[in-house]
């Protein structure tokens, strides 16, 4: 049997530019469907598609955001009301948020790999989310 496939944490993060807490409760997908993977290379498509020249930097806010946008099942107003992130002037938010997810599915890949008495390295599996340059 599988574990869970959705995760809760918790955030408490504040922002670098604005000063602004960010506070509030996420549940997240830690393991994708079929369907969910080819949405997410969708998403990633469209947040980059328009970009000429991009920087690595830049690439890199969207795939996070492709991933957080996917992932996210349920979260706080203030992340719903900033259109999933993109609205936020603070990036490091969106960094702890992503952060959190992180470990969520690195939780859920060690939770498996347990269940079946194998042992992986935190960070590798299909499931990680990535964060390209």
């Amino acid at each position: 049997m599988l574990p869970n496939r959705t995760s809760n944490f918790f955030i408490d993060s504040v922002g670098e530019i604005t000063t602004q807490a960010y506070k509030g409760d996420f549940t997240v997908k830690t393991i994708l469907t079929i369907g969910e993977k080819i949405e997410l290379e969708t998403e990633k498509t469209k947040l980059s598609s328009d970009l000429v020249n991009v920087s690595p930097e830049l690439k890199t806010v969207s795939t996070i955001l492709a991933e957080l946008k996917v992932r996210v099942i349920e979260s706080p107003n203030w992340w719903k009301e900033s259109n999933n992130g993109k609205d936020l002037l603070d990036d490091n938010v969106i960094f702890d948020i992503y952060s959190k997810v992180i470990d969520a599915v690195n939780d859920w890949n060690n939770t498996l790999a347990t269940k079946a008495g194998k042992k992986i390295e935190t960070g590798s599996g299909s499931q990680n989310p990535p964060i390209q340059s």
